[in-house]
């Protein structure tokens, strides 16, 4: 029986009104997240995480889906049957958590334009203000309130802001900075975020922005566009003939953290380090790391990108990665850096709902630019 009219309308209204708050609802879950989940309130980052499934679900009765979106799923719940079969339960709900909350939100963001920028604005603002505070007047709030996990690792050493780690919410600010970088304006508060991310010292995150800098440098001033993956993998062939220079450098840098990159680089150019990294199911990151530190080292694992097709098996890591980089292109060289060591982009919806919506916006200027210049030359 067809609707009349006014139940049509009456039901178009209702979704205009409904998907704005179930965006914003989603938004705002997946930014309480990454919080929750570096404090003692575990059992309630569970049951938000658990919010945030079923609105990314309902959202998806609004959505199409398009060949990559498809071929996202079936991997995903093909990988993740095995993972069932082959792994414990706390494995298979951990991993099926990570990668099922990454694709889902890769391919829900991908259909809905939904940019609130007072949202993100708000978050901005805190973080920068949380991090002068902190380091100038001394107010280590969240540090000092006794529910962060690693509150010693932190605590008048450095501020963790709103995401929950230095790592997190430094890449936030890069990520908008990177995004400010693209437009070409806003001096004043490029150098603002600039300074904020030096406050947090996460320097995995601050030398992929400079890179990604560069990179824009490159290709805005000199006219060359190189492919990322290109620009990426001549650096990492580079660094391989100058990292005992860049680790004495380093070394002779205040507050550089150069321990880090003592662990990293061994770890990264051993080839017996990657063994039973590349399974074709998900596995425990937890026991890769037992394996590997009554093996190869003290420490194990460290770099994002082995933890990515750890827990998410060759093919899911694979196409989830290939997604990520065609829906964040502006973001590419910036994602790669950071794989080395973070893996924020899979595990943390929120990174990836900013990275996608930066994205979006980013296409859209470049597409009325080039509009722009061929309505000159015409």
């Amino acid at each position: 029986m067809e609707l009349q009219p006014n139940i049509k309308m009456q039901l178009t209204v209702n979704k205009l009104v409904i998907t704005p708050f179930i965006n914003y609802s989603i938004v705002v879950l997946m930014m309480a997240q990454p919080l929750l989940g570096s404090t003692t309130f575990g059992s309630v980052q569970v049951v938000l995480e658990l919010f945030l499934w079923v609105l990314l679900i309902i959202g998806f009765n609004s959505i199409t889906f398009n060949k990559l979106d498809i071929l996202l799923l079936s991997i995903f719940f093909l990988s993740s049957l095995g993972s069932f079969f082959l792994n414990d339960l706390h494995t298979f709900l951990l991993n099926f958590k990570i990668y099922g909350l990454c694709i889902f939100s890769l391919i829900y963001f991908r259909n809905i334009n939904f940019f609130p920028k007072n949202l993100i604005y708000v978050l901005l603002i805190a973080n920068i203000l949380y991090a002068i505070g902190a380091r100038y007047l001394n107010l280590w709030i969240i540090e000092n309130s006794g529910m962060l996990i690693n509150q010693e690792a932190y605590v008048y050493s450095r501020p963790v802001g709103f995401l929950g780690s230095p790592h997190a919410t430094t890449n936030f600010i890069a990520i908008f900075l990177i995004f400010l970088f693209w437009q070409k304006k806003r001096l004043f508060i490029k150098l603002t975020l600039l300074f904020t991310i030096f406050l947090y010292s996460s320097w995995t995150a601050a030398v992929a922005l400079i890179v990604q800098v560069g990179y824009i440098f490159i290709e805005r001033f000199f006219k060359i566009k190189i492919n990322s993956l290109v620009f990426f993998s001549s650096g990492i062939i580079l660094s391989y003939f100058l990292v005992e220079q860049a680790l004495e450098i380093a070394s002779n840098i205040e507050g550089s953290r150069v321990y880090s990159f003592e662990i990293l680089v061994p770890m990264f150019f051993d080839i017996n380090f990657y063994n039973e990294v590349f399974a074709l199911f998900p596995r425990s990151h937890d026991m890769l790391i037992a394996q590997q530190e009554s093996s190869f080292a003290s420490v194990g694992n460290e770099m994002g990108f082995v933890k990515i097709f750890t827990e998410g098996g060759v093919p899911m890591a694979l196409i989830t990665l290939y997604a990520i980089i065609k829906r964040c292109n502006y973001f590419t060289v910036f994602f790669f850096i950071t794989l080395l060591h973070y893996s924020f982009f899979v595990n943390m919806p929120f990174i990836l709902f900013v990275s996608m919506t930066f994205n979006k916006d980013l296409r859209a200027m470049n597409f009325v630019e080039k509009l722009k210049q061929v309505r000159k030359l015409s």
